[in-house]
């Protein structure tokens, strides 16, 4: 984990004002007490908190002040036994995906099912050194269990250091002006993960994505979402006029509530051009094909099944559809 805060010693207080501008300003948070380790109690951070917070307070009435808690404020249950009295105060809780998993998010739910408010200051997908592997998995459950419980969350780290918790490449070297390129693995997903702010979907869906064999028989999932689930496959392929012939067949799973219609768009990683389609309303538009419900097959009931589907395109040698992760 990251720099830990001092634990011992006793706890310093100053009267001194905060610099004018962030007690007027509405977008600046506290956060005091970063990740408490060794000894440290949740005794010792509440005494702490006590003597810090009134100084905030002074400067800043209405502030949201976030404290730390023990254990490289993964601790949230000696919190919740005993919250401070401030009513605007939350509690930190700092993660690292391939580290701290199922335990750690059962800890997260109950202290906000107990009522006690929570922010995540910290978190990565990656291990707590801020090096080795990513684990998406494990990162997507906890994305998704703090947007079921409200929770607020900041990923680390912005900086182009080399460790994968880093979101830019070491040799990213810009102030501003980023690219796709200049991601990092834990970048791209962050950009992913929070619905591609400052880019296109298909752009970040292309970066993220792997380009699928596409050979006859090659089997690919294109695309899932809280509806239809598509799986494609290349039933043949040929060569005619220079150019290359894929016939791909679809069919889609419906893993949630019932739709009247749906439509899927297909991404390439060429140009395509429709030559046909069947059982569906199909049209191209440059590396990307649209293909949608037909008037007898839009209505797909939960737990059931679309087939029977599919369509011929033509383009360079190499076109293959791009999976999404």
């Amino acid at each position: 984990m990251r720099t830990p805060s001092r634990t011992s010693g006793p706890p310093r207080s100053s009267s001194a004002p905060c610099p004018a501008p962030w007690g007027d300003a509405d977008n600046v948070i506290y956060e005091i007490c970063n990740e408490p380790n060794g000894s440290t109690s949740w005794a010792d951070i509440k005494a702490y908190a006590e003597a810090v917070i009134p100084i905030i307070r002074a400067n800043d009435p209405d502030a949201v002040i976030v404290v730390g808690t023990p254990t490289w404020s993964q601790d949230l249950a000696a919190a919740a036994a005993d919250p401070l009295p401030d009513a605007n105060v939350m509690y930190a809780l700092h993660f690292y995906a391939a580290t701290h998993e199922d335990d750690l998010r059962h800890a997260l739910s109950t202290a906000v099912a107990g009522g006690l408010p929570v922010f995540v200051t910290e978190f990565g997908i990656c291990e707590a050194s801020g090096a080795g592997e990513i684990d998406y998995a494990s990162a997507n459950l906890w994305v998704r269990l703090m947007n079921e419980l409200d929770v607020s969350y900041i990923c680390w780290n912005l900086s182009n250091k080399d460790e994968t918790a880093a979101l830019f490449k070491p040799g990213c070297a810009k102030t501003s002006g980023f690219t796709l390129d200049d991601l990092t693995d834990e970048g791209l997903w962050l950009v992913d993960t929070l619905k591609s702010p400052g880019f296109s979907r298909e752009e970040v869906a292309l970066a993220r994505a792997e380009v699928k064999d596409n050979s006859a028989g090659a089997q690919m999932l294109v695309s899932a979402d809280d509806t239809l689930q598509w799986t494609f496959q290349v039933a043949d392929r040929w060569e005619e006029g220079g150019r290359t012939f894929f016939r791909y067949e679809m069919a889609g799973s419906n893993y949630s509530a019932g739709v009247k219609s749906w439509s899927v768009v297909v991404p390439f990683n060429g140009e395509v051009t429709l030559e046909d389609a069947w059982n569906c309303q199909a049209s191209a538009s440059g590396t990307r094909l649209t293909v949608a419900n037909d008037a007898h097959n839009g209505n797909v009931p939960a737990g059931a099944f679309v087939r029977d589907v599919g369509f011929i395109v033509s383009g360079p040698a190499d076109l293959a559809v791009v999976e999404y992760e």
